[in-house]
This record gives structure tokens, sequence and C-alpha cells, in this order.
């Protein structure tokens, strides 16, 4: 299993991505920035049936509310639907944002999450 609070899904295609991608594996061989996307690597997963659980803040700046949307939470949710191998349960949460108290009210949804998978 897998959890994720508010992640930045998609860096290969994001602005934040280009700075941080290109600083950690340069900006000459761009397909190896698509071995850490968590987007590519969800559309070409084909391992046993992988359990993911993510949740983002409605308000969160960085999400709905900026000019380019960082986090690609909604391109995941896609991706993963499109790959019976990705199991995804995606919630948008009205009135969290990117903050301590978004994290720490779902803490325990997600403590449970895996709690649940480790006893399979």
């Amino acid at each position: 299993s897998v959890s994720a609070f508010a992640p930045a899904c998609n860096l290969s295609e994001t602005p934040w991505g280009f700075k941080a991608f290109g600083r950690f594996f340069g900006d000459d061989d761009k397909s190896k920035w698509k071995e850490h996307d968590a987007c590519c690597l969800a559309q070409k997963y084909a391992g046993p049936a992988l359990d993911v659980k993510m949740d983002v803040g409605f308000e969160d700046f960085v999400y709905v509310n900026a000019p380019v949307d960082q986090l690609r939470c909604r391109q995941f949710r896609d991706v993963a639907a499109g790959n019976p191998n990705v199991q995804l349960d995606f919630n948008e949460r009205p009135g969290h944002d990117h903050s301590y108290f978004f994290v720490a009210t779902y803490m325990e949804d997600h403590l449970k999450f895996h709690a649940e998978h480790l006893k399979h």
C-alpha cells in the first residue's frame, strides 16, 4: 500500500518538476524524469495489485488556486483509473489547504489504510 497527502504527481510536466528534475537528473535526458514521475510510473505499472490512498485539500494554493496546478493529483487519478493494477482511493477535501492541520485531520485514516493492508 502507498499513501500520500497532496503529492506532486506529474513532475515531468510541471514547473516545479522542471526545476527539481533538471537539477537531479539534468536537462539533457528527460526520459530519466519519467522514471521518477508518479503518473508515468502508474501508467505503466504491471506488478501485483497496488492500493493507493491520496488526500488533497481542495483549498490547496498549489492545487486549485495557482495559475498552474503543480500537484496534478487529478492527472494521477485519471491515469490510475486506466490501469487495473492500481486501485486509488482519491479524496479532495473541501475546506482544507496544504497545512499541518490538513495532514493531522486525515492521518488516522492513512494509518488505518496501511494497517488493513498489513493484515493481509
